[in-house]
């Protein structure tokens, strides 16, 4: 058996070869004095493939100079380039500064990637011990990139395409290690430092908590990438008089990764310093070389003929499973979106392998970000030029690419079908109205933008998912509820999910909703605007506002709808010619089974008098005089109050002056609501419509007035779908919009 000590003096003879001099030397990724990286560049007339090499020493000690000269030498005979950096000793700042480094190196790299000739989808890190350690955790962490940093440095990827490793430590965790190894390799001195803890420290939840996340083997999920591990240490138990730090590169950490990942698939090849014979760093250098160039080949893993002559491609998780693809063409072929995680001429040869053609144009389906810039480019410099359209395609909503003779829509961003759809940033409502649009093309197929392809429920469930969202979302501004309440009480149906639970909304999400939801009201442009609440906690906004936008829209109103209280202001009113309200008083704020307070405050009530008096229109629809202050100026305005309601059944509605612009065309009618009861004001108001229930109960039904040189209607009814789209009571709503606002 090789001993480990002669192993390592092997390994130290190759280290003193010498290393020719960097292509790029001591280039700084980040403020402190040891985040500095050597470069060595590959001759290559296309970009490179990587090899970051992370140096050893316990944490606490090492350098980049210790890259391996053979492994160096090899690397860039293979076309591959090689970086070596240093980073922060946790003496100096302790974890997770290391790691944290190690990934920010890589980004920085990344950043630099068409300055240097790099090909920043084929990234790959080896390092012995420490730097081992680091390469498998930033290999299996989730991906770092903060896409909206300020810095550029942070909106690169830090994801791997494979990791070769000397002398790994799996877990940093002294419990597991202790448990695998021994007590000794558990007391490594450099543990300590590494976690900046002393002594009993050491044995808090703070520290567990470190523990955890700090070793590689808990990052570890199914879209990882493939791992070669390389142990010299005797595979056999520690002594029972073992020192402090035995067993720190003991194989049997290999061993316990290659379970995790042999049981989610991913290759793990895990070797010994016994299988190589007598020296074996040079065939294990040359082993670790063809474990890189293996990995970084392309593997366009999903491809599928959707379509004759239509092809999708589908990328990985690590870019949110994006989708694009490829048209053939009489004499070429078009490509639709730009590949991810595959080099531009190998994924021009699989679209040419499957069409027989080759590539001479691209459509995008969005405009391109700043990392698709240098991918546009390579197109170009490879004879493929970015078009607007192509013949046999239509640019459809959204910027969408509809084939109508295949029947294919390529939806980009439009639909997602799996991956949780990003909404912060987007406009949800527009969102919903582009896929209502694209489902009235009938595709037989969609691909989507992100996910899994398929037919045209891609789309419907997508714009239910969005749809519901916003409705409960709504109806919890309806009551008055925090974001915080209203985010825990969100539960959308299993039908609306693809990737349950991968798909499910995030806070932000949820955020960004309530947001959009509960933003002020800006109306500008041509008018006339109206600003429309409606809304409360027996009545939900998302049939309301169905029942009022046709009837607002068919008179030219452009209605800006709210189910916030709080946007009804004097500030608001000032943009707008037309006020309509179709909620009640009440808001519970922590929820129905406590009570509820009345929203609307003395300055919201003057602001309403105020704006009608001066010459404003008001409809007031339904319950719109429930629970608002006690004879305040507010119901004053109105001329009525409420004092109840029947059961929900159908009674008639009879037309009491069939004179009034309001009642025209109206004839009486029977529809399924509440009956309200009010009582108005005969000094001021004008009784139009009257409502009488089976048993021959009457009571007002709608009037109008005229406070100061505004005009006010009040419509009863309202509270149901059945009620709100009755063709009668449309054509009250549409004489009401225009008598109010004297048209």
């Amino acid at each position: 058996m090789l001993r480990p000590l002669r192993v390592l003096l092997l390994l130290t003879a190759a280290l003193q070869a010498a290393l020719p001099p960097p292509d790029v030397t001591n280039a700084a990724y980040g403020p402190h004095e040891r985040n500095v990286l050597d470069l060595w560049k590959a001759k290559a007339d296309r970009p490179t493939p990587l090899v970051v090499y992370i140096h050893g020493g316990g944490f606490i000690g090492g350098d980049k100079r210790s890259l391996n000269s053979l492994l160096l030498e090899l690397c860039l005979k293979g076309g591959i380039s090689v970086a070596a950096i240093n980073y922060r000793y946790s003496t100096q700042a302790p974890y997770p500064a290391p790691m944290l480094d190690g990934a920010r190196a890589i980004q920085y790299l990344r950043s630099r990637a068409g300055e240097w000739n790099l090909d920043r989808e084929k990234f790959a890190a080896t390092g012995g011990s420490a730097g081992a350690g680091i390469s498998l955790w930033i290999g299996f962490h989730e991906d770092l990139i903060d896409a909206n940093s300020r810095d550029p440095v942070l909106r690169q990827s830090t994801r791997l395409s494979s990791m070769a490793v000397l002398g790994a430590q799996t877990t940093y965790d002294p419990r597991a290690i202790a448990s695998l190894i021994g007590e000794a390799a558990a007391r490594h001195p450099a543990l300590e430092p590494f976690y900046g803890l002393k002594g009993d420290e050491l044995k808090t939840e703070r520290a567990y908590g470190l523990f955890r996340d700090a070793s590689p083997v808990s990052h570890l999920t199914a879209d990882d990438p493939p791992v070669l591990l390389f142990y010299s240490e005797p595979d056999q138990p520690l002594p029972a008089d073992a020192k402090p730090g035995t067993g720190i590169h003991h194989p049997r950490f290999g061993r316990f990764l290659k379970e995790r990942m042999d049981k989610l698939g991913i290759e793990c090849v895990v070797r010994h310093a016994t299988e190589y014979g007598e020296e074996p760093m040079p065939k294990l250098q040359r082993e670790m070389v063809a474990f890189f160039q293996k990995h970084f080949r392309t593997r366009l893993s999903h491809v599928e003929q959707v379509a004759p002559g239509v092809w999708a491609a589908g990328y990985a998780d690590r870019y949110r499973s994006a989708n694009s693809g490829w048209i053939a063409r009489k004499d070429h072929t078009v490509l639709i979106d730009l590949p991810r995680g595959v080099a531009v001429p190998e994924f021009l040869e699989e679209a040419r392998k499957a069409t027989g053609k080759p590539a001479r144009s691209v459509v995008l389906t969005a405009k391109p970000g700043k990392d698709d810039a240098s991918v546009l480019e390579e197109l170009a410099r490879l004879g493929v030029a970015r078009q607007e359209s192509a013949a046999g395609l239509e640019i459809v909503e959204g910027g969408a690419i509809f084939l109508p003779k295949e029947k294919v829509l390529f939806a980009g961003s439009v639909a997602v079908n799996g991956p949780r759809a990003r909404l912060e940033g987007q406009d949800t409502e527009a969102w919903i109205g582009k896929l209502a649009s694209l489902e009235k093309l009938h595709a037989a197929t969609v691909v989507p933008g992100f996910g899994s392809w398929g037919g045209p429920p891609i789309l419907e469930r997508q714009r239910r998912f969005l749809t519901e969202l916003r409705r409960q979302v709504a109806y919890g501004i309806t009551m008055g509820r925090p974001l915080e309440a209203i985010a825990r009480e969100i539960l959308l149906p299993a039908s609306y999910y693809a990737w349950m639970p991968y798909d499910t909304p995030a806070p932000e999400d949820i955020r960004h909703v309530y947001g959009e939801l509960t933003a002020p009201v800006t109306a500008g442009g041509p008018g006339p605007h109206a600003l429309v609440l409606v809304g409360d906690r027996y009545h939900e906004p998302e049939h309301l506002i169905a029942g009022l936008r046709p009837a607002l829209a068919a008179t030219g109103v452009t209605a800006h709808f709210t189910v916030d209280v709080r946007a009804l202001t004097a500030e608001a009113l000032s943009h707008v010619q037309l006020l309509v309200i179709l909620r009640d008083g009440m808001l519970w704020p922590e929820g129905p089974s406590k009570p509820y307070r009345i929203w609307m405050t003395p300055e919201q009530e003057k602001a309403v008098v105020d704006f009608v008096e001066k010459g404003g229109a008001f409809l007031n629809v339904h319950n719109s005089m429930g629970l608002y202050p006690a004879d305040g100026p507010y119901l004053q305005l109105v001329g009525g109050r409420y004092i109840g309601h029947g059961p929900l059944e159908r009674f008639r509605v009879e037309v009491v002056d069939r004179d009034h612009p309001i009642t025209r065309g109206v004839s009486d009618y029977s529809a399924a609501d509440e009956q309200h009861t009010p009582p108005s004001d005969p000094e001021k108001v004008h009784l139009l419509l009257r409502n009488r229930s089976d048993d021959g109960k009457t009571a007002a039904a709608g009037w109008v007035w005229e406070p100061g040189r505004g005009r006010l209607c009040h419509l009863a009814s309202g509270h149901t779908r059945d009620a709100l789209e009755h063709p009668m009571f449309q054509r009250l709503l549409r004489n009401a919009v225009n008598w109010c606002l004297r048209r």
